[in-house]
């Protein structure tokens, strides 16, 4: 009996304890952080930072010194974030514990209107100054989509400052960063006789303040900044003050060509894992342990979770019953070992570190050095990415199963042509590629075969079917893994596909030019895949006369991606087609020599075929390109 009741209490205790990862100690230091609203000036936050101290030193007579900084230790928002320390006597000096003077200084501390002010006791356990002045609740909600953050961060602040586990609550993702997006209409800028480059040049010598040579004086060396006077550059409606010359010689305003929207974004994102993140920070209410608020915003992250799904199926329930189509992204429904990404880290410029922003799925990158016409610069880079699903064009495992479709692989750069910079994003069509040369060694398992961009320069290493007749070739006993080396000059993209089903057959075409032939080993579609290779060398005499002579010496099509998309020297395309739709697609797809800007000039739709062969060359003759 005795040892069942020792049982029941020691349930009943582990049960109803309270959770914590240490006790509290007495440290005899108080932090403070204090946060403005964004913009907030230096002179404003220095005020309001020497009123706290003034409480700090004139109502705690436990006060053994004060300090405080502007911007914030270790803060990251610059002006609109300070902090502070009040340092206690020793413990048998004064009445008081530290909590309770913590408890004492975060009342007197709500006399502030136009900051937020929050008293913090350092944890008995904290790594780095940045833990020793932060709250000791951090609850970190992540999400692949940046605007579902946005929409549940209201919720999770507000249930959690109405919740009795915590006297204050905050979060680092704020937006609150005016901001004012330009968009430059270029039909319109065509319209008038303007250039998209000078209106942007333009632009950026007004307001940016950037850095456009450098001047010695005195045996000094100084920045040559270029932007208008702050009186003409205080508000908005100072865009309409900029004119810009078009070919005619006219002065032409600039916000004529110009969209502006008003908008407001975080002056800061944060990730976490890899994932857009947001970290909701609170201190606890007396009495009140971690573990209780760690429960808590469990139980609140949880609960605004569940209601967002629960608004999304009434959403769509509404919309099905008003016989609206409805569609969900495949994207969204990604696993996070599922998506795909790349991370760019180490950007250098001719050895020197560049500093660089991601917007979306643009890098924008401040060079150290600007560039100068003639002038000729070498760009480094380190990036890591994850091959996402099969969605759209790139991916592995697609619905043909083929493993690996390797197209938007790599970090690429934007084009510079006549009209500026062509940074758009890659939505539903091809970037604007920048031709170059290209040296690639790809290391892969042993039992795949790969097809795509250029040529293989160690093919009698590989096999797999490029090596020379009669080379047979023998691998390593304990080879695990290829290593294959292609090199493709002067062209404007690199892909390639990889599968360990792939049958590889090579035929010659006109010229000498190597065409190889890619696709899954299934009995099915071999005879139509079979049968379609010799009129692909037709296709190729039939460009050579009619378009010009293809300047390559071999071209792959290759069974990948989700459709057909042309890319240098090769072709990815479904394998799963009827004769006549190989022949058909593989001819619309099959020469990727000038490919033209698609989100703006949508030329060669999908590329070349038969009927538009003369239209194509005098449409790029009329943009000054030459095939």
């Amino acid at each position: 009996m005795i040892v069942a009741a020792c049982f029941a209490l020691i349930i009943f205790i582990g049960k109803n304890i309270q959770s914590e990862l240490a006790p509290l100690e007495d440290k005899g230091s108080v932090r403070i952080t204090m946060t403005g609203a964004e913009g907030m000036s230096y002179d404003d936050m220095r005020s309001d930072l020497l009123k706290a101290i003034r409480i700090m030193q004139d109502s705690f007579p436990e006060q053994a010194f004060t300090w405080g900084s502007v911007p914030g230790y270790g803060g990251s928002s610059g002006n609109s974030s300070a902090s502070g320390r009040l340092g206690l006597v020793r413990k048998d000096e004064r009445t008081r514990t530290q909590s309770e003077i913590a408890a004492d200084l975060n009342k007197k501390m709500k006399r502030f209107k136009n900051v937020r002010v929050f008293a913090i006791e350092e944890q008995t356990i904290s790594v780095g100054m940045m833990s020793r002045g932060s709250l000791p609740v951090q609850f970190i909600i992540q999400n692949l989509d940046f605007q579902k953050i946005r929409n549940v961060i209201p919720q999770i602040l507000e249930a959690a400052r109405k919740d009795k586990t915590f006297q204050n609550v905050d979060v680092n993702l704020k937006f609150n960063k005016p901001e004012y997006d330009l968009s430059i209409d270029r039909m319109r800028v065509r319209d008038l006789g303007l250039n998209t480059a000078d209106v942007a040049q333009a632009l950026q010598a007004a307001f940016s303040g950037a850095r456009s040579a450098y001047f010695i004086m005195n045996d000094r060396q100084y920045q040559v900044i270029t932007q208008v006077p702050r009186t003409d550059r205080n508000t908005p409606t100072d865009i309409d003050k900029i004119y810009v010359r078009n070919n005619r010689g006219e002065q032409i305003p600039i916000s004529s060509v110009l969209t502006v929207e008003e908008n407001s974004n975080p002056p800061n994102l944060y990730h976490y894992n890899r994932f857009n993140s947001a970290t909701i920070s609170a201190s606890l209410a007396d009495g009140k342990t971690i573990g209780d608020g760690v429960k808590a915003m469990e139980r609140i992250a949880k609960e605004k979770a569940d209601k967002e799904a629960e608004n999304i199926a009434e959403n769509i329930a509404i919309a099905k019953k008003e016989n609206k189509e409805v569609k969900e992204s495949r994207i969204s429904t990604l696993k996070p070992d599922e998506i795909g990404y790349l991370k760019i880290a180490n950007f250098k410029e001719n050895g020197v570190a560049a500093e660089t922003k991601v917007v979306g799925t643009i890098l924008e990158v401040t060079l150290p050095q600007p560039i100068v016409p003639k002038q000729t610069v070498s760009f480094t880079l380190d990036f890591d990415g994850q091959v996402p699903l099969q969605i759209r064009r790139s991916g592995r495992n697609s619905e043909e199963n083929v493993a690996l479709s390797m197209t938007q692989w790599y970090p690429k750069m934007a084009e510079y042509d006549f009209e500026g910079w062509q940074a758009d994003p890659y939505i539903g069509r091809e970037f604007h590629g920048v031709w170059g040369n290209f040296d690639v060694k790809i290391t892969i398992d042993k039992d795949y075969t790969i097809g795509g961009t250029g040529y293989l320069q160690n093919k009698n290493e590989i096999g797999k079917g490029y090596e020379d007749i009669g080379v047979q070739v023998v691998y390593p006993k304990k080879a695990k893994t290829l290593i294959w080396h292609f090199v493709a000059p002067n062209v404007h993209d690199f892909a390639w596909g990889a599968d360990k089903e792939y049958i590889h057959d090579k035929i010659m075409g006109e010229n000498n030019v190597e065409l190889h032939f890619f696709y899954k080993n299934k009995p099915e579609n071999i005879e139509n895949w079979k049968k379609f290779q010799p009129k692909t060398a037709e296709l190729l005499a039939f460009f050579n006369k009619h378009v010009g002579p293809y300047p390559y010496k071999q071209y792959s099509v290759v069974q990948g991606g989700d459709g057909g998309m042309e890319y240098a020297m090769c072709t990815l395309i479904t394998g799963n087609r009827s004769y006549g739709s190989l022949v058909g697609c593989t001819g619309g797809k099959h020469r990727s020599v000038a490919i033209t800007q698609e989100l703006n000039r949508r030329l060669t739709n999908g590329g070349f075929l038969p009927g538009r062969s003369i239209q194509t060359k005098a449409m790029h003759r009329d943009l000054g390109r030459e095939i």
